[in-house]
């Protein structure tokens, strides 16, 4: 708790295998990270860690949480380095962000992870949803910020994606995402209505988002009718498609 780390040059945390041992619940078999930092770059990795194939399995690769208070969450900053080929079961089997943040940047690479149980929640990377104490105190926000040329890959079952947002949540830009060479592909975990409207692209205070921005990502198609496999198809609204927002499903 509180502690901060750095993988550099060539360091690796790799093939850890939780094992059951009674354990009901499993979070983060190559790294748990909680009201600390972790830093990643040069040839980095965290890869080949698995978690149980059982109900609760969080963050094959990484688990990223905090202290039930904004003020104590963990960061991971990842500038370069991979994480890759980790296993979850419940969901993220690369990161799972349950507080804190993770930031990804320049040649940061998440890809090849995936989830034992065939479970579509965000087998790269899941983001959770806020969290408030028995007073309504918001003392959880899971966050992911991305800039420059971060690559996180598509993949899954049924519908393939890359991160996997919990209502409420978005991408936050802290920077121009140009030079990303594959689009990044997002499952919402809930769409638009005729009463509420669905964000899940925002730019940091400091930063402005742009169409090139906007053209990087694309949404899963919603599921209408899984019995006759009817989907709806949602995009990412940009500055053309005033007054909507830019980040907004339409």
């Amino acid at each position: 708790s509180g502690a901060s780390a750095t993988l550099s040059g060539t360091s690796e945390i790799s093939s850890n295998t939780l094992a059951l041992s009674g354990g009901t619940e499993f979070y983060g078999a190559g790294v748990y990270l909680k009201s600390g930092t972790l830093t990643m770059n040069g040839s980095s990795k965290i890869s080949q860690n698995v978690l149980p194939s059982v109900t609760k399995s969080f963050g094959g690769g990484i688990y990223i949480t905090d202290s039930d208070s904004l003020a104590n969450s963990g960061t991971v900053t990842i500038t370069s380095g991979t994480v890759s080929s980790n296993m979850g079961a419940t969901a993220g089997g690369g990161i799972y962000i349950a507080g804190g943040t993770l930031s990804l940047s320049n040649a940061a690479v998440i890809s090849g992870n995936a989830l034992s149980s065939g479970n579509v929640n965000g087998p790269q990377v899941y983001i959770a949803g806020d969290k408030t104490n028995t007073s309504s105190v918001l003392i959880s926000q899971p966050t992911c910020i991305l800039t420059g040329g971060a690559s996180i890959a598509n993949s899954g079952t049924g519908y393939t994606h890359s991160v996997y947002l919990s209502t409420g949540k978005q991408i936050k830009l802290s920077g121009s995402v140009s030079a990303m060479t594959s689009a990044i592909v997002l499952l919402p975990q809930s769409y638009p209505s005729a009463t509420s409207a669905v964000q899940v692209l925002s730019a940091d205070t400091a930063y402005t988002l742009t169409d090139t921005d906007v053209a990087k990502f694309s949404v899963v198609p919603e599921v209408v009718d899984a019995s006759t496999s009817t989907t709806r198809t949602w995009l990412i609204a940009d500055s053309t498609k005033s007054p909507l927002t830019p980040g907004t499903l339409y």
